[in-house]
C-alpha cells in the first residue's frame, strides 16, 4: 500500500469516526438537559448541532461552557463529561 493510499484510508476512517461521534450528540444533549433540570441548574442550549451549553453554578452563578458532544468543559482541560460538570455546578 502506498503512502497516498494509507493517507486516504486514514482520512476515510477519521471521517467515519467523526460521523459516529456526532450521531451521538442529540442523545448527549437530552441527557445533559435531564441532568440540569433534575438538579435545578440554570442552562441555555446555544447550538444544537454541537451541544454547546451555557450553564451556571448554583452557589455563585458562575458561567461554565459545556459541549455535550465532546464532554469538554471550557477552561478545565483535565476533566470532561456531564458528571464532572454536575459535580462543579452543584458546589
Amino acid at each position: 500500500m502506498s503512502d497516498v493510499e494509507i493517507w486516504e484510508l486514514l482520512n476515510r476512517m477519521s471521517k467515519e469516526n467523526h460521523r459516529e461521534r456526532m450521531a451521538k450528540t442529540p442523545d448527549r444533549i437530552k441527557y445533559a438537559i435531564k441532568q440540569f433540570e433534575e438538579n435545578g441548574i440554570e442552562y441555555n442550549l446555544l447550538n444544537k448541532e454541537i451541544g454547546h451549553f451555557h450553564c451556571h453554578r448554583k452557589s455563585d452563578g458562575k458561567l461554565y461552557q459545556f459541549w455535550a458532544g465532546t464532554g469538554k468543559i471550557r477552561g478545565l482541560e483535565s476533566v470532561r463529561g456531564i458528571k464532572e460538570l454536575m459535580r462543579i455546578l452543584l458546589q
